[in-house]
């Protein structure tokens, strides 16, 4: 699978299919692994919590917390509760505003 990430170069857009635990986590470990930064990321969602692995796989949400994602565009970012915790442990309030209201 390393082959198959061996060129992506820093900086591109990456779209991520899948919901939460039906994201492609064994790519995004190669991924991870390859060491690109500067990621545009397209998904349904930025995951973490429950559906963040435990098993040693990479998600999305590692990527961001790496410091490899410069931007995120997601439909999803924050829980779909305000009484909730935060989705991903030691996440930040978004400072981007929706592509609408550009």
């Amino acid at each position: 699978m390393a082959e198959a990430v061996a060129d992506i170069p820093d900086g591109i857009t990456l779209l991520i299919p899948g919901f939460g635990p039906g994201s492609p986590m064994n790519l995004l470990t190669v991924l991870y692994s390859q060491g690109a930064t500067g990621l545009t990321t397209v998904s349904n969602s930025v995951a973490g919590g429950a559906d963040t692995p435990t098993d040693g796989r990479k998600s999305l949400s590692d990527l961001i917390d790496a410091g490899r994602v410069r931007q995120v565009i997601a439909p999803f970012t924050a829980p779909t509760h305000p009484s909730r915790a935060s989705a991903a442990p030691g996440s930040r309030p978004s400072t981007r505003r929706p592509a609408s209201a550009r």
